[in-house]
C-alpha cells in the first residue's frame, strides 16, 4: 500500500491591497495531502489551495491558499505537545492564529512576504504615532535607521513601523524616496521593505488609491479576526485583474518548476524557457533553437519538462535512427505519423507540438551524398521552414486509413546533440553576448559560430543558417551529481526510498553514500544516467532481502564501509529489525 503522507496547513484569506499585493489572514485549519509536483494543498473535502507564497494566487479567482504546511505525523514534536492529535491541531491553529502577512509581487513575479503579528502591529502602531506626534515634520529616517542597527531593543518595532507607514500612507512620496535611498544603503535584510515602496510608489504614480485601515481591526484585539477594508476613490467593488493573454507563458511559473526536476541548469533553463516564451507570443516565423551539452546532462528532459508545464504534446526524435525517403530507417513521414498517434490522432493538437530532435551531431558528415548524415540535414530544412507531410504507418502503403496531412508550421522544432569537437579547446578570443558572473569568473566558454559548427562537426550551412539561438547546458560537476541526488523531484534516490516504503522499509543514506555515489557518477561521464545505474546497483541487494521478508525489518542504511580503503568507495548497507537495536552487515556491494 501507498503511503500517501498527510499535512496539516493553515487556510489563509486574502484582502487585495492593489493589484499586485494583498494582505492574508489565517480563517481555519485543514488535514489534507499536498501535490509535490504543483504544490497545491488538497483538504480531505476535496478543496484545492495555491500556496500564499505562489505568485499566481495573487491573481486566483479563489481568494483562499494554505500556509505553514506540516506533516501531520511530526506535529506533536513540532508543538512540543504531548496528546491526542485532534488536540495538537487545535494548539496549532491557536498559535497561528495572530498572525497575518503582507504579500507583494513585483513585475518579475518576485514575491516578498511579511509577517504581521497583531500584539507587534498594534504596539508598532502606537509607537509610530508617538514618534509623528513628537515631530510633526518628516522623520529623520536616517537617524532611526543608524540608532536601530546599532542593536536597539525596538528595531522590530520600528522595522514594523516602517511597513504599517507604508502601508496605511503615512509617508509622503519625497519620504517614500528618502527612506528607499536610506534602506537601499543597508539593503541586506530590507528586500522585503524596498519592494513594499516600489509598489507603493508605482500605485501612487498611476493614482491608483486603493488603501487599507486595518488599525481599527488590530485594535479589536487578538482574538477578532482582521477585517481589511478597502477604500477606493472611485467606487468599484471589484479589484483590477492582470489581464493575461492567451498565448502568454508565465515564465517564472514554468522555470520554477524546470528547476525542481533539473539541477545545475539555471541559466540555460531559464534562456529557453525565455525564447520558447518570445516564439508564443507572436506569429511570426520561429528562429530554430539549438540545444548543446555533453551526454547526460539534460537536454532531452528539459524539452519534456517546458512541453508539460506548457501543456503541448511532446516528441523527442533519435536522429540517429532518421534516412531519407526511400532508404531503411526512420523517415520524416513516420516520426509525424508516431507524433498524431500519440495526440490520439487529434490532428490540431499534433500540428501544435513540441518536437525535438535529439543526436542531431551524429548526421554531420563531409560526404554531401550521405542519406543518413547531410541528407537528414537537407530533409529536415522543409520540416523547420513549415510545410505539409503526409504522415504515414508505411510510407511504402499510403491510404485513407494509416496516413494523414500534417503541417509543421505551427510547430515548436528544437535540435540537440552533444557537439564534443565544437566546444573543446573554443577560442578565447570571441565573446558575443552578455556577460555574466559566471563566464567571467568561473571560465565559462564562449559560444561557437557558424563557422564552428560547420568546419568542425561537419553540419551544413543551410542547416546551421536556421540555428541563430544556441544554448549550451552546463557539464555536470561531482558536486552538481550530489545536487541531482539531494535536490531533485526525480532524484534515483527519492524514487528507491518510495520503493522501499511500499515495502513497509525506511530507506537512509548518509552523506558518505551520496559523495561516493556522486564521484563514480562524474567518472562515469554518463552524466546524470550513471546516477540511476550505480543507485541500482547499489540497493537491489537490501531490497530482495527486505522484500522477502516483510515485516522483519525497519530500516536499511546505505553507507560507506570505513574498514575499507576510502578512495575506493566501498559502499555497504545494514538491515536494522524492528523492535530492536540488533542490525546485520550486509555483503559489500562493490566489487571493484
Amino acid at each position: 500500500m501507498v503511503n500517501i503522507k498527510k499535512y496539516v496547513a493553515i487556510i489563509m484569506n486574502r484582502n487585495y491591497m492593489n493589484s499586485s499585493s494583498c494582505i492574508c489572514n489565517p480563517i481555519n485549519v485543514a488535514v489534507g495531502t499536498i501535490d509535490q509536483e504543483t504544490g497545491i494543498f488538497k483538504d480531505k473535502n476535496g478543496n484545492e489551495y495555491l500556496s500564499m507564497c505562489d505568485p499566481t494566487f495573487l491573481y486566483s479567482e479563489c481568494p483562499y491558499s494554505y500556509f505553514n504546511a506540516v506533516e501531520l505525523n511530526d506535529l506533536n514534536n513540532l508543538m512540543e505537545f504531548d496528546g491526542q492529535l485532534k488536540d495538537a491541531i487545535s494548539v496549532y491553529y491557536e498559535r497561528c492564529k495572530n498572525l497575518f502577512y503582507y504579500i507583494t509581487v513585483d513585475s518579475e513575479g518576485k514575491v516578498a512576504t511579511l509577517g504581521l503579528n497583531h500584539d507587534s502591529m498594534h504596539n508598532a502602531i502606537e509607537d509610530y504615532n508617538n514618534k509623528k506626534s513628537q515631530n510633526s515634520s518628516c522623520p529623520d529616517v536616517s537617524a532611526n535607521i543608524d540608532n536601530n542597527l546599532d542593536g536597539n531593543d525596538d528595531y522590530s518595532n520600528f522595522m514594523y513601523s516602517i511597513m504599517m507607514g507604508i502601508i496605511n500612507d503615512k509617508f509622503s512620496y519625497e519620504e517614500l524616496l528618502e527612506l528607499k535611498d536610506e534602506l537601499a544603503y543597508h539593503q541586506e535584510g530590507y528586500e522585503a521593505a524596498l519592494l513594499s515602496i516600489d509598489m507603493k510608489l508605482e500605485s501612487i504614480r498611476n493614482d491608483s488609491s486603493l488603501n487599507f485601515n486595518i488599525e481599527d481591526s488590530l485594535k479589536n484585539g487578538a482574538e477578532s479576526k482582521p477585517h481589511l477594508q478597502l477604500v477606493n476613490k472611485k467606487p468599484n467593488p471589484k479589484v483590477t485583474k492582470k489581464v493575461i493573454p492567451d498565448d502568454f507563458i508565465d515564465i517564472n511559473d514554468v522555470y520554477s518548476k524546470v528547476v525542481k526536476t533539473l539541477i545545475a541548469q539555471d541559466e540555460p533553463a531559464r534562456r529557453l524557457i525565455v525564447e520558447i516564451s518570445k516564439m508564443y507570443s507572436d506569429n511570426e516565423e520561429n528562429d530554430g533553437i539549438l540545444l548543446t551539452g555533453s551526454t547526460g546532462v539534460g537536454k532531452t528532459k528539459l524539452m519534456s519538462l517546458i512541453a508539460k508545464y506548457l501543456d503541448k504534446p511532446f516528441l523527442a526524435v533519435d536522429s540517429t535512427q532518421l534516412t531519407i525517403p526511400g532508404y531503411i530507417g526512420l523517415s520524416i513521414e513516420q516520426v509525424l505519423w508516431n507524433l498524431y498517434v500519440a495526440c490520439g490522432k487529434d490532428k490540431k493538437k499534433a500540428e501544435s507540438a513540441i518536437v525535438f530532435f535529439d543526436e542531431i551531431d551524429k548526421k554531420g558528415s563531409k560526404n554531401k551524398s550521405d542519406i543518413s548524415g547531410q541528407g537528414v540535414l537537407n530533409v529536415l530544412l522543409k520540416f523547420l521552414d513549415g510545410t505539409t507531410y503526409v504522415a504515414c504507418q508505411d510510407p511504402q502503403h499510403q491510404g485513407d486509413s494509416n496516413s494523414v496531412h500534417i503541417n509543421t508550421s505551427n510547430m515548436l522544432v528544437v535540435v540537440g546533440g552533444a557537439f564534443a569537437d565544437v566546444y573543446k579547446n573554443l577560442s578565447t578570443k570571441r565573446n558575443v553576448g552578455f556577460a555574466t558572473e559566471s563566464n567571467e569568473n568561473n571560465g565559462q566558454q564562449n559560444q561557437p559560430t557558424l563557422d564552428d559548427f560547420v568546419t568542425k562537426a561537419m553540419m551544413t550551412e543551410e542547416f546551421m543558417a536556421r540555428m541563430p539561438i544556441v544554448i549550451h547546458l552546463n557539464d555536470l560537476t561531482q558536486e552538481s551529481m550530489k545536487r541531482i541526488l539531494n535536490e531533485s523531484n526525480e532524484s534515483p534516490i527519492k524514487r528507491e526510498k518510495k520503493r522501499f516504503d511500499k515495502v513497509g522499509v525506511k530507506l537512509k543514506v548518509t552523506d558518505g553514500y551520496l559523495d561516493a555515489v556522486s564521484r563514480k557518477a562524474f567518472e562515469l561521464k554518463t552524466g546524470a544516467r550513471g546516477l540511476k545505474s550505480i543507485i541500482a546497483d547499489t540497493t537491489w541487494k537490501p531490497f530482495d532481502e527486505v522484500s522477502c521478508n516483510i515485516g522483519v525489518y525497519d530500516e536499511v542504511i546505505l553507507d560507506v564501509d570505513d574498514k575499507k580503503d576510502k578512495d575506493k568507495d566501498e559502499i555497504s548497507y545494514q538491515l536494522v529489525k524492528k523492535r530492536n537495536a540488533s542490525s546485520l552487515s550486509g555483503n559489500n556491494i562493490d566489487k571493484e
